[in-house]
């Protein structure tokens, strides 16, 4: 007997369900594509080393760590999710969540940030001559007019300067907090 051919109407809660997955991996399919797109992007830029791929290395990085924090939170808030909902039948514990947090510092973010300062040498004083490093969080980008930089890449650098200084107060209660090009 041929399925069109059935008199029987199709269970709709299994076709809402069917359908829900086929959105979810439709979404995660492009989800794949676009990361790995922007981690090639990253990966062309990086490989440049040229002072014009500094601000969307940044920028990427930048993304990519927020993207990393959230995974780490809906990690954490799953194990203990979990841990409250099952008891102690839970199959996890809090330090899972807490070494899965760790091994994404640790290999992908490590990675990018070592890889990156690698590069531009932002760790660099460049005040000792042509060898010092490209750290534009630091470097007087606004005053000196042979920077090299376009306008939209001074103002993304003038933003993100004000947001640390803005929130260096905040950030000192953590410990030994200095904005100086020598850490």
């Amino acid at each position: 007997m041929n399925y069109f051919e059935s008199d029987e109407e199709p269970e709709p809660y299994l076709s809402s369900r069917l359908l829900n997955r086929q959105i979810k991996h439709v979404i995660s399919k492009i989800q794949q594509e676009l990361t790995m797109e922007v981690l090639d992007g990253l990966e062309k830029s990086l490989r440049s080393r040229s002072k014009d791929s500094w601000a969307p290395s940044f920028c990427t990085i930048l993304v990519l760590s927020l993207c990393i924090e959230l995974i780490e939170t809906a990690a954490d808030i799953f194990v203990v999710c979990d841990i409250e909902k099952e008891g102690s039948k839970s199959e996890y514990r809090r330090n899972h969540s807490s070494e899965a947090c760790s091994q994404l510092d640790n290999y992908p973010f490590r990675q990018c940030t070592q890889l990156f300062h690698d590069i531009f040498k932002s760790h660099r004083d460049n005040s000792g001559g042509k060898e010092g490093g490209l750290n534009p969080l630091m470097l007087n980008v606004e005053t000196d007019g042979n920077t090299g930089w376009d306008q939209a890449t001074k103002d993304m650098i003038h933003s993100i300067r004000s947001i640390i200084w803005d929130s260096s107060g905040l950030m000192s209660e953590f410990g030994d907090f200095r904005l100086t090009s020598d850490r």
